[in-house]
């Protein structure tokens, strides 16, 4: 998974992907982000952290991509769950309501202990 302004990798903790984003979530990279998602949903792993700790810039083809991806897991009955998010983008998050739709956690530990 990945594209020029966005590296992606994915990790795997038992039954919960861990999905590490780093760079712009923009409309450059944002499709290639819902691609990798909805590929761990046809691969049945339907419990996703996305870490965005790496995270600098979102616009609002990211914030489409993220309630898309949000709805591709939630059909199957999964989770997606954001951690560490940097401060510029909590507030895009607070603007757009995102933090309605999705748990966020300060780190990645929290949101894999919030699997168990």
């Amino acid at each position: 998974m990945g594209d020029m302004g966005m590296e992606v990798s994915e990790a795997n903790a038992n039954d919960v992907s861990i999905v590490a984003l780093n760079g712009r979530l923009d409309a450059a990279s944002a499709k290639s982000v819902l691609a990798g998602i909805k590929e761990l949903v046809k691969r049945n792993r339907f419990n996703i952290i996305l870490d965005m700790s790496g995270v600098e810039f979102i616009d609002s083809a990211g914030v489409g991509i993220l309630l898309a991806s949000y709805r591709a897991v939630d059909a199957k009955g999964g989770a997606l769950k954001i951690c560490a998010i940097q401060n510029q983008v909590k507030s895009i998050f607070s603007l757009t309501r995102l933090s309605e739709f999705f748990e966020i956690f300060s780190d990645r530990a929290s949101a894999e202990k919030d699997f168990d």
